[in-house]
């Protein structure tokens, strides 16, 4: 029985320890998350008009020309049109 009271001590300090020396995050670390999050550019799609961050554009050149969509039916419907 005393081993079992033993684990359960050694359990409830590792969880105090855990929840009383965590490092919470500052307000800083915040805005600096958000800030990164607002810097990134933003390209209008040509086909449907939606504005998209860089990271997650689909990309096309063409000509030298980079170009930007929101998925691939857009990608698909901008090379069908400059073919014709």
């Amino acid at each position: 029985m005393s081993f079992l009271r033993l684990i359960f001590l050694i359990f409830i300090i590792y969880i105090l320890y855990k929840l009383l020396w965590k490092k919470p995050l500052k307000r800083d670390d915040y805005a600096e998350k958000d800030s990164n999050m607002l810097e990134e550019e933003m390209k209008r799609d040509p086909v449907c008009g939606t504005y998209i961050p860089v990271s997650q554009a689909i990309k096309y050149k063409h000509k030298g020309r980079t170009y930007y969509f929101c998925s691939d039916e857009c990608k698909k419907k901008f090379i069908s049109l400059k073919k014709s």
